[in-house]
């Protein structure tokens, strides 16, 4: 999956776009996950999310799948 960033994440291969605020399931391609992160950065390299009233960031590299 290829990301290209301009204030939004728009995955290349669904063209879902998402942009800071929304909130997003995430899977990993080890087989992990987690739901309920609110977007709050978008960089070019992965994005800062929210979850639990914790700041966490993720790498595009490890992310199979958003929605």
């Amino acid at each position: 999956m290829k990301y290209s960033i301009y204030k939004e994440i728009i995955c290349e291969d669904t063209k879902k776009r998402f942009k800071v605020g929304d909130t997003v399931t995430v899977k990993l391609e080890n087989g992990g996950g987690m739901g309920g992160c609110t977007i709050v950065k978008i960089t070019d390299k992965g994005f800062h999310y929210n979850q639990g009233g914790r700041d966490k960031c993720i790498q595009y590299d490890r992310i199979q799948d958003i929605y």
